[in-house]
Formats: structure tokens, C-alpha cells, sequence
């Protein structure tokens, strides 16, 4: 059984490096596939590509086993069209694929239990995997009352694309139907929040002038926000309406609690965050 991995990639410096690692061992092929869709594209450079240190932090991964495929594939209409490159790269005797961002993480025991079932997956082919969001630091996460999981692993079929360019996350075949299994050994630790707040409001900051410039309404927050009320606000305006009208910054909503369990390279990650914390800047 081939396993591989895709990853769509965007100023990912902080942990794409160690995510890689995470799941080295265990994949056969890594595609990684890096650029900029129409709404990010004021996160990326003249060539729709990452502005910090990710593209150094992938061509300095030590790839034994020449696993890794990097490409840098830069402006596209949609993310989709980023997914699309990679389920187009991946190797024509690939079983199953698991789908991942560059800021999450999985136990490398945790994994292969998984793969090990899904050798006989009872007809299958979609595997949900838990989904523990980290906040602000590695020694918190935020509790959702509601089940969180995700679905991450993929049976490779014939005809799969994706269409949908308002749900990125939903792939089309026809060939079997959707048969969608979740798999409660597994967890995926999820760092996309592990930022400092000003960060966190730098990123939506950008975000919400994108909007404005684009002539676009913004619908993210409890209350919507025409294009052109952005463009009349002044930044100090902007920021209270992203942290009292965000449900990101909203942390009575999800319930922050202490993390009590081990991390995936618990040692690196912490001494990455180390590193990381106090950035000010993506």
C-alpha cells in the first residue's frame, strides 16, 4: 500500500519544516505545492509566492529519501485550483493520501495505526481524524462543545477533482460513493492559531483592507461589514471590529483549556515556539 501526502503552502516558515517531519517516516511521496489564490494574494509576493522564510525552510529539510516534490506553483484563481496540482502530482500507484496544511502535526503511532486499518477499510474511502485546535501558545487548545473532527485521509480514486470553489475541502468522484469513516485514534495537531494576538489581528488586518480595496462585502463576523464602511474606517476602527466581531477572538465561544497530553516532536516544537513567540510580523 503507497501512501502519500499533499500540503498547500503559503508563508508557512513557523512549522512546515517540522509538520514534514511529523510525517516523513511514515508517507511514501510528499507533494508540497506553494501559492496564492485570488483572496490571499496580498499575503504573497510579485510571483504569488510566500514572503518569509518557507521556501528556505523546505529546500533545507533533509530529504533522505527524495520524497518531497516542491513546487512553486504561485497566482491561481482559487484554492482549489492549488488542490487540483497536487492530486495532479501525485504518483499513479498512490493507494491513499492524506491532505495537510503546514501548521499541523500527527504522532507518528497514531498514524500508522490508522494505515494499518485502513488495509481492510470496510469499504471506506474518506477518514476523519480528530481535530485538537492548539490557541495562542502549544499549551492550549480551544474546546469546541461540538464534536471537531476533519476529514484528512482519502482512498485515491480514478476520477477525483475538486469543483466546488466556495468549499475547498469537498473533493468530486463518481466513480464510488462517499463513504466517510471516523477514526478516533487519530489526532491532528492543529497550530494555525499558535500565534501571538497581534499577529492573529495583523493577519485579518490585511485581510479586511483586501476586502476594501477589492470592493468586496466582508461576511466573516457576526455582523457584516460593507466594502465601502472598510475603507472609511480608521485602523484603530478596524482592529475593534476584528476582536469584538470576529468569532476568532471570541474565546468565550470555545472554551480555552490547558493541553495535558504530549505533543508530535514535543522537544522541537517547544523550541520552535521559543524561537517564534514574539514575532510581530505574518
Amino acid at each position: 500500500m503507497k501512501i502519500s501526502a499533499y500540503y498547500m503552502v503559503l508563508n508557512e516558515e513557523d512549522w512546515i519544516d517540522l509538520s514534514i517531519k511529523s510525517i516523513y517516516d511514515i508517507v511514501d511521496e510528499i507533494i508540497v505545492v506553494e501559492g496564492a489564490c485570488n483572496n490571499a494574494k496580498f499575503m504573497a509576493n510579485e510571483k504569488g509566492l510566500s514572503i518569509d522564510r518557507t521556501e528556505e525552510r523546505i529546500r533545507n529539510f533533509k530529504d533522505y529519501n527524495n520524497k518531497i516534490k516542491y513546487i512553486q506553483k504561485g497566482f491561481v484563481n482559487y484554492m482549489i485550483d492549488l488542490k487540483n496540482e497536487c492530486l495532479n502530482n501525485l504518483s499513479k500507484d498512490c493507494d491513499y493520501f492524506i491532505v495537510l496544511s503546514g501548521d499541523e502535526f500527527y504522532k507518528k503511532e497514531e498514524l500508522e495505526y490508522l494505515f494499518k486499518y485502513i488495509e481492510n477499510p470496510e469499504d471506506a474511502n474518506i477518514f476523519s481524524v480528530n481535530h485538537i485546535l492548539f490557541y495562542r501558545s502549544p499549551f492550549y487548545i480551544k474546546h469546541d462543545p461540538r464534536d471537531m473532527c476533519c476529514n484528512k485521509i482519502y482512498k485515491k480514486i480514478e476520477d477525483m477533482v475538486y469543483t466546488n470553489t466556495t468549499d475547498d475541502t469537498f473533493i468530486s468522484f463518481t466513480k464510488e460513493k462517499r463513504k466517510i469513516l471516523r477514526f478516533c485514534y487519530t489526532n491532528m495537531y492543529h497550530f494555525s492559531l499558535v500565534k501571538s494576538r497581534k499577529r492573529l489581528i495583523q493577519k485579518c488586518m490585511w485581510r479586511l483592507n483586501h476586502y476594501g480595496e477589492e470592493k468586496v462585502d466582508f461576511n466573516e463576523g457576526i455582523e457584516p461589514l460593507k466594502w465601502q464602511e472598510i475603507l472609511n474606517m480608521t485602523e484603530k476602527e478596524k482592529e475593534d471590529f476584528l476582536v469584538n466581531k470576529l468569532p476568532l477572538f471570541f474565546e468565550m465561544d470555545y472554551h480555552i483549556m490547558k493541553f495535558k497530553g504530549t505533543l508530535p516532536l514535543q522537544d522541537e516544537i517547544l523550541k520552535r515556539w521559543e524561537e517564534i513567540k514574539d514575532k510581530d510580523q505574518i
